[in-house]
């Protein structure tokens, strides 16, 4: 079979691979979609990132998902024809933090589309990966395949969005406005965010257009990620009518307007230079 795979900076090729039939507890799964992490072009431009270097060819490649063609023995859970998500972190379940359900600061992952160990962990652009069963996550039929593969960056996001605590009628700056910066606003609004700000050094991302229309179609397909939880609401519309958004926030979460809304200024940001003194202003977009 064929898969994408670096070799140095700027030496990327399509090469014959080998398939790897599942063994006891493991599936092998038919690659169906795949997103394109930074690191991944990090590995394309630069050979890798901080000290981590490429040291023999690696297939790229961990944000990804598909259809199991195979399983191995001792999976019972998982059939061939189920559609997945694929989880790219194997922990290694002995270390300290794995025995205290620590798994995301394991001392040995595993991380598909790795340079990090030797040899490394090849990674899953290519047309079949064998996988642990427990890495395999079943996604429901109306899921695309696309959609599936956004869930480890969506994770990201949804931790972060953990991390931050309730966001329920909050105002959230987010700064950058890449993949992962629309990704946390769509979770900022799925999580009731009263009002979005996003900022951003390069003036591209915030000129394009479709970065509000698209809040609304990312947070619905984050809800589907998440099982269908929370609430759908326009990323625009309620901030055109002063503090609208902010109210219907309070009125998901107690069913009328328990506070009068502040006016929303034209050019309320989380930091606002004076521009008297000639200090430029920050590039920002209102979601």
């Amino acid at each position: 079979m064929r898969g994408v795979v670096i070799h140095a900076p700027k030496d990327l090729r399509v090469d014959e691979v080998a398939v790897v039939a599942p063994g006891p507890g493991q599936v092998r799964v038919r690659i169906a979609a795949g997103g394109i992490c930074g690191s991944d072009l990090h590995y394309y431009h630069h050979g890798g990132f901080g000290t981590v270097r490429i040291r023999e060819p690696m297939a790229l490649g961990h944000e990804i998902a598909g259809v199991i063609e195979e399983v191995g023995s001792n999976v019972d859970h998982l059939a061939p024809g189920t559609r997945v998500a694929v989880n790219p972190s194997r922990p290694c379940n002995v270390c300290r933090y794995c025995r205290e359900g620590l798994h995301q600061h394991c001392l040995d992952m595993h991380f598909i589309g790795s340079a990090m160990r030797f040899p490394h962990a090849q990674g899953g652009f290519r047309q079949s990966l064998t996988i642990e069963a427990g890495q395999a996550v079943p996604i429901a039929e109306k899921m695309t395949m696309a959609e599936a593969a956004m869930a480890e960056p969506l994770a990201v996001c949804l931790h972060a969005a953990r991390q931050a605590g309730p966001l329920m009628g909050r105002r959230v700056l987010v700064t950058g406005c890449g993949p992962i910066g629309a990704l946390a606003v769509a979770v900022a609004r799925l999580g009731g965010a009263a009002e979005i700000i996003a900022t951003d050094i390069a003036a591209a991302p915030l000129q394009i257009r479709n970065a509000r229309s698209r809040c609304r179609g990312l947070a619905r397909r984050a809800r589907a990620l998440c099982g269908g939880q929370g609430r759908v609401r326009h990323p625009v519309r309620g901030l055109r009518q002063r503090g609208g958004f902010a109210r219907r926030a309070r009125r998901s979460a107690s069913g009328r307007d328990r506070h009068p809304t502040r006016p929303r200024r034209r050019h309320d940001t989380a930091h606002e230079p004076d521009r008297r003194e000639g200090t430029p202003a920050p590039r920002h977009v209102p979601l």
